[in-house]
C-alpha cells in the first residue's frame, strides 16, 4: 500500500531498528503519527548478517509504528552505512543541457539521473548522485547555472555508491517485512536533514555520526554535500574493550559502559568502585571506576584522532568556521562529546539539534529516531521535488496541446 499522504522511514542500525511513520499536511509539514523501536538482529556495521534476524527486527519495529498510525505507506525510505559503502568524484560533459537557448531549471535536476546511467556498475548500487560544481566554455566555479546561455555543461559529480550485494540483502529483509525500497539513503545525510542546521546553506557544515558499528562522516559545502568517509569504529568497540579486558560477557559489559562509563578518569573520584560479574566465576569483583574511565578514555582518543584525520582530508581545517555537528547512539558517552571539543580544534562543535519543524508526540524520545526523523524529511522533500517536476511536465504538456489545437484550427481556417 503507496498511500502518497504518508511517508515511512526506517533506520537499520547496529543496536536498534527504528520506525517513524509521518502524515504529510497540506502545507507540506511533517506530523509523526507512528513510531517503533526494536533491538537489531542479524546487523552488524551496516550490513545484513543474517536475513531471518533481520526481518524479525523489521518487523516488529515497523508493527508497533503501525499499531499507533492505523494506517502506512509499505514504501519506505532506508538508511544505509557501513563498510561497504564507496564515494568518488567524476566529471562529466552534457552536451544536450542549454539546447533551449538557456539552462533551465528542469535539466538541472535531471543531471543525476543522467550522471547514474554513465555510472553504472555491475557490482555497485547508485546510492546518491550530488552535482557540486560545473563549467561553461572552460570556466569553472559556477555553482548554480540555471538562466545561463549555454551549448553543454561540464559536470562535477559526488556519487554515493554501496556494494550490489549487500543492498539486495537489504531488500530482501524489507521485502520479507512485507515493505518496499521507496530510497535509500546515506546515514549522515540523513542526519543532516534532520538538523535544523540545514537551514544554514551558507555555512560549510559537517555531519559526524558515531553509532554503535562505525562512525560514518559527510561533509557539506553551500549545502552539497562534497565529502564521505566511514570509520570502522564505534560504540561496540567500547564495550568489546571493557569484555576483553575484564572478562565479562558483551551483555554485562554493555550495561556497565552506559551505567559507568565515562573518557575523562580526572573526574571520577580515585576511591570509586563498581561491582561486576566476571565469565567462569560465580564470585563478583570490585574495580576501580577510574580504570574502567582510563579504558574507555583511550579508545575516545583513537577514534577522535581517526575523525581528526578525515577531517584534515576532506580540507574542512582549513575554515574556522566550519560548523561540526556530533549525533549518534555512541556520542552521548558520558565526556566524550568534551573530548571531542578539546582535541578537534580551529571548528565549531555542536551537539546535533533535531529541525523543529517535524511534529511528534511528546512520548517520543527524540535522540533515538534521530536518523529516522532525517529519513522523513528527505523523503517529503523527495516527493515535492516529484510533484513539482510533474507539474512542470503536466503544464508543459498542456501547453503543447494547446498549441496544437490552434495549429489544427489555423489548418481548417485556410484549409490546408
Amino acid at each position: 500500500m503507496n498511500n502518497q499522504n504518508l511517508i515511512t522511514a526506517v533506520d537499520l542500525g547496529t543496536s536498534k531498528v527504528s520506525t517513524l511513520i509521518a502524515k504529510r499536511s497540506k502545507k507540506k509539514s511533517l506530523e509523526v503519527i507512528g513510531f517503533g523501536i526494536s533491538k537489531s538482529n542479524g546487523i552488524k556495521k551496516g550490513c545484513i548478517e543474517n536475513v531471518s534476524l533481520a526481518v524479525d527486527s523489521i518487523k516488529d519495529s515497523f508493527a508497533q509504528a503501525v499499531e499507533m498510525s492505523k494506517d502506512y505507506s509499505d514504501s519506505v525510505y532506508v538508511s544505509i552505512s557501513g563498510a561497504q559503502m564507496g564515494f568518488e568524484n567524476r566529471e562529466d560533459y552534457f552536451s544536450q543541457i542549454g539546447s533551449q537557448g538557456v539552462i533551465t531549471y528542469e535539466e538541472i535536476i535531471s543531471i543525476p539521473k543522467q550522471v547514474n546511467l554513465k555510472a553504472r556498475n555491475e557490482f555497485r548500487e547508485i546510492i546518491h548522485s550530488f552535482p557540486f560544481r560545473y563549467k561553461i566554455d572552460g570556466h569553472g566555479g559556477i555553482v548554480d547555472p540555471v538562466g545561463m546561455h549555454a551549448q553543454g555543461l561540464d559536470v562535477s559529480t559526488h556519487i554515493v555508491t554501496s556494494n550490489l550485494e549487500q543492498t539486495n540483502l537489504m531488500k530482501q529483509a524489507l521485502n520479507g517485512a512485507g515493505l518496499s525500497v521507496e530510497k535509500f539513503v546515506f546515514q549522515p545525510l540523513a542526519d543532516y536533514y534532520s538538523s535544523s542546521n540545514i537551514q544554514q546553506k551558507k555555512v560549510n557544515s559537517v555531519m559526524i555520526n558515531i553509532g554503535e558499528g562505525t562512525t560514518d562522516i559527510a561533509v557539506f559545502h553551500r549545502g552539497s554535500m562534497v565529502y564521505l568517509s566511514v570509520i570502522p569504529v564505534g560504540g561496540f568497540q567500547f564495550t568489546n574493550d571493557i569484555a576483553l579486558t575484564y572478562n565479562m560477557s558483551y551483555e554485562d559489559a554493555e550495561n556497565l559502559k552506559l551505567r559507568y562509563g565515562h573518557t575523562s578518569p580526572g573526574s571520577i573520584d580515585i576511591h570509586e568502585e563498581v561491582t561486576i560479574n566476571v565469565i567462569g566465576s560465580t564470585t563478583p569483583i570490585n574495580i576501580r571506576r577510574r580504570d574502567l574511565a582510563q579504558l574507555m578514555r583511550e579508545r575516545a582518543l583513537e577514534l577522535i584522532r581517526l575523525i581528526d584525520i578525515k577531517l584534515r582530508h576532506a580540507g574542512i581545517k582549513e575554515d574556522p568556521n566550519t560548523v561540526v555537528n556530533i549525533t549518534g547512539s555512541a556520542s552521548y558517552l558520558s565526556g566524550f562529546f568534551e573530548m571531542i571539543d578539546q582535541y578537534i580544534p580551529n571548528s565549531i562543535i555542536q551537539k546535533n539539534h533535531v529541525n523543529s519543524k517535524i511534529f511528534f508526540p511528546e512520548t517520543v524520545q527524540i535522540d533515538q529516531f534521530t536518523t529516522a526523523l532525517g529519513l522523513l524529511t528527505f523523503g517529503n522533500n523527495d516527493l515535492n521535488q516529484n510533484l513539482h517536476f510533474a507539474d512542470i511536465k503536466n503544464r508543459q504538456f498542456r501547453s503543447d496541446s494547446s498549441k496544437n489545437k490552434i495549429f489544427d484550427k489555423i489548418k481548417t481556417t485556410l484549409k490546408i
